[in-house]
């Protein structure tokens, strides 16, 4: 009795791929994230910033909701309701940090 190395590449093929899947849909950044940071305090903040400034937003992962993986507990989060108002939140974000 001995490996099949075929079989063994098979399932390696579809382990790979399986993660693939696994990071698009539960890992990868939303598209319409526009700011992450370690406090729901700094969620805030921003929060009214671009809100002051006509972009609406809203929270993921604040503290009464916060999602845990493997490595810990996830950041907050904030991103745009309208995608067409991203780039100006980025700008704005960026403005405001310098």
């Amino acid at each position: 009795m001995g490996f099949n190395f075929d079989t063994i590449e098979s399932i390696l093929g579809i382990l790979f791929f399986g993660y693939i899947i696994y990071f698009v849909i539960f890992r990868a950044p939303a598209s319409d994230m526009v700011f992450s940071a370690g406090t729901d305090t700094e969620i805030e903040d921003m929060k009214d910033y671009l809100e002051m400034n006509g972009i609406k937003t809203y929270k993921k992962n604040i503290a009464r909701n916060r999602k845990y993986t493997k490595s810990g507990p996830l950041d907050p989060s904030l991103h745009v309701i309208n995608l067409h108002d991203k780039a100006r939140a980025l700008q704005l974000i960026k403005e405001r940090a310098s």
